[in-house]
């Protein structure tokens, strides 16, 4: 789930507006069969009771309930995935007892963007939350069980034609966390419930996800915690990696959290990536922290990468720094190539810097090239 999250491209978020919708008052941004039930109770969970109340009496065995909260800062959704038509407008349907939104899932393009210096930060506030939930449950035996998760964004609309939406109205964040926490405990739709978790803007959910990842749950599921810790480049978050760092974990998560600390992008998590690159205990893990140390273009990177070319014992890794080297910008990178493929004692990674100076296509690897052929006069 990782690297995808770099290169997608991002859309601001709107403030949340109240119309009349339906005979109902609720969101503008929620158009056809939506059932407001925001002042008919006390809490979240007494509204969700009512909203199951009223349902109880449907012939369908699915429900559609959903609900606004305070989202952390910075966070944008990619709507093009979504094929939107203009104005903005998702159908909602159900396939396959899944949550689609134009025929794409709903949590595939939702980023935290902490580093855009374009965006103005703007703390999520009771009077205008930016976010909203939408949960579909099931009818089972000992009563409905949520199988999916979705979150919502409040600059395009959304239309609920196939089955009605039970809307809950705000929620608090303590309110929420623990509701979104009561769902996941259940243990239904666990995966898809990290996103939405991983939103609630309280330092609790960093425990709460390193917890899972610490757990006895499904590889994929403690990865994808890991990963939602380090997406919202967050202190507390930082300090979570850090413990599960000290944590015997297995390589595939130790990878992960090497991810992790990347994604966070703060000078002491990157530090950690330095560290793992220099003195992993485990080659796969020292790859894959050369590897991000290469993609961070940290003014620190370049020496860090020289530093295991000249001095590491495994060639294996040697060649992988220098490719991690290339990665860095031009300035950077060009003339380290440089010195590699001339002076390095290895034949081998001077080989390795050769190609790599061919692949950066900078003119002037041509007249090395010449150079080193014979070809000069």
């Amino acid at each position: 789930m990782g690297r995808r999250f770099i290169v997608c491209g991002l859309l601001s978020l709107l403030a949340l507006a109240g119309v009349t919708v339906a005979g109902e008052v609720g969101p503008a941004w929620l158009q056809g069969k939506v059932e407001c039930q925001d002042g008919e109770g006390s809490s979240l969970s007494a509204r969700w009771l009512l909203a199951q109340q009223r349902q109880a009496a449907a012939r369908s065995g699915l429900l559609l309930a959903g609900y606004a909260f305070n989202a952390r800062p910075r966070v944008q959704l990619d709507h093009r995935t979504y094929n939107c038509p203009s104005p903005r407008l998702v159908e909602v349907d159900i396939g396959g007892e899944r949550l689609t939104a134009n025929g794409h899932d709903f949590n595939e393009n939702f980023f935290d963007t902490t580093d855009d210096r374009s965006l103005p930060a703007k703390p999520a506030s009771p009077a205008s939350p930016r976010m909203g939930i939408i949960l579909l449950f099931k009818r089972e035996r000992n009563g409905w069980a949520a199988i999916d998760a979705g979150v919502l964004s409040r600059a395009i609309g959304y239309r609920f034609s196939s089955m009605p939406i039970y809307w809950l109205g705000e929620s608090e964040s303590q309110e929420s966390y623990r509701f979104l926490k009561e769902i996941f405990l259940a243990g239904r739709c666990r995966q898809r419930l990290l996103l939405p978790l991983a939103l609630q803007p309280i330092k609790e959910v960093w425990e709460f996800l390193a917890d899972i990842a610490r757990g006895s749950h499904p590889l994929a599921l403690r990865k994808d915690a890991i990963f939602w810790i380090g997406a919202f480049k967050e202190a507390d978050g930082l300090r979570q990696l850090r413990l599960l760092q000290s944590r015997q974990l297995e390589v595939e998560l130790r990878k992960q959290l090497v991810f992790s600390f990347y994604l966070n992008g703060s000078d002491e998590a990157l530090t950690q990536v330095l560290a793992l690159a220099k003195k992993g205990e485990h080659a796969e893990i020292r790859r894959e922290a050369i590897f991000w140390l290469g993609q961070a273009a940290a003014v620190r990177s370049a020496p860090a990468l020289r530093e295991i070319i000249d001095g590491d014992d495994d060639r294996s890794l040697k060649k992988h720094a220098v490719f991690a080297l290339s990665q860095l910008p031009t300035e950077q990178s060009f003339p380290a190539l440089m010195d590699i493929a001339r002076r390095h004692a290895d034949a081998e990674i001077k080989k390795t810097a050769i190609f790599w100076l061919g692949e950066s296509g900078d003119p002037r690897a041509l007249d090395f090239f010449e150079e080193i052929l014979g070809l000069k006069h």
